[in-house]
């Protein structure tokens, strides 16, 4: 049986083979700093002469998203990236100061 863990969905439009191997290696990075038990997400949709992005990390400590417009596919994935880190950093930093090493 195959658990499938990291998904990329696209809505309106097909991204190259390099922008889909550079999408899948991004979200392989992030899903990799993600809680151990995480199911992440990201689905991009053609609006215009751009794009509408969204990142979901689900996991059972909590949920974790970012939703952002943008011109360019890989800019949009970068940015969407950046702030789902920010927010499982807070999450660690949390985690971790709760920890009473004394």
């Amino acid at each position: 049986m195959t658990i499938i863990d990291k998904v990329i969905d696209y809505s309106g439009f097909d991204p190259s083979g390099d922008e889909n191997t550079l999408l899948k290696s991004a979200l392989e990075r992030v899903h990799m700093e993600a809680p151990s038990d995480s199911f992440t997400k990201l689905f991009f949709k053609k609006v215009g002469s751009g794009y509408e992005g969204i990142l979901k990390v689900n996991s059972s400590i909590g949920s974790f998203s970012a939703k952002e417009k943008g011109q360019e596919l890989i800019t949009l994935a970068e940015s969407l990236m950046q702030k789902i880190r920010g927010q499982l950093t807070s999450w660690k930093n949390m985690r971790f100061h709760s920890l009473d090493f004394e």
